[in-house]
């Protein structure tokens, strides 16, 4: 692949995983307190992180340094790894186990 694509895939793997990290630790710190003014912060610090991003995103779009599609499919890293192992582990559940 071009340098451009495969730095679109970088970026937007670090984009998506680093959003991940900052989600995680939100929740972590909701399910502590578990209060409604916790909540409404948590639902605040979503609101920031989605406006970081795209903010970012704009910059790097604008920039024209990587390719569009690269990073759309590094966006999408998570997603595709979730749904991977969700079916990889549903099947390893539903298959019966070997008759020795």
């Amino acid at each position: 692949m071009s340098d451009a694509f495969t730095l679109g895939v970088i970026v937007g793997g670090l984009i998506s995983i680093l959003n991940f990290y900052w989600l995680k630790h939100d929740l972590r710190k909701i399910f502590r307190k578990l209060n409604e003014r916790a909540k409404s912060r948590v639902m605040f610090k979503y609101y920031i992180r989605f406006g970081v991003t795209a903010v970012i995103l704009y910059f790097i779009i604008k920039a024209q340094f990587l390719n569009i599609i690269g990073l759309l499919i590094g966006l999408s890293i998570l997603l595709i790894n979730f749904i991977l192992t969700a079916i990889v582990l549903t099947a390893k559940k539903n298959c019966p186990e070997e008759v020795n």
